[in-house]
């Protein structure tokens, strides 16, 4: 017969993969906010490039996607400055699919459009 944890062992398990997760999620949360700050510098300072690459880091880097909206929208303003529309349109309509309710997302969203 095979051998059962106890069910403390297992709340205990099941617990720490819970802290484990939520660990994981604060770290990667950690490195794309900093990315996110250095892509809003470069935003600032003009360099458009730079600020698409910084964004599409802190996307990769935010794994629980707690930022996603945002950041999407960040990346949609730098393509816009650059022309690049269709895909600003894109980072909207994503942006837009995670936060229906975001209205500053559907106002950019719309200002692609004209």
């Amino acid at each position: 017969m095979a051998f059962k944890k106890p069910a403390a062992a297992r709340a205990s398990s099941s617990a720490r993969q819970g802290f484990d997760r939520a660990a994981s999620a604060l770290k990667s949360l950690r490195i794309a906010i900093q990315h996110k700050a250095e892509g809003n510098h470069a935003y600032a300072a003009g360099q458009y490039e730079r600020a698409i690459t910084c964004y599409t880091a802190a996307i990769g880097a935010d794994t629980e996607g707690f930022l996603a909206p945002l950041l999407l929208g960040n990346r949609s303003l730098a393509h816009m400055k650059l022309c690049q529309l269709g895909l600003a349109r894109a980072d909207l309509d994503e942006a837009i699919a995670i936060d229906a309710a975001a209205v500053k997302l559907r106002l950019r969203r719309a200002a692609c459009c004209i």
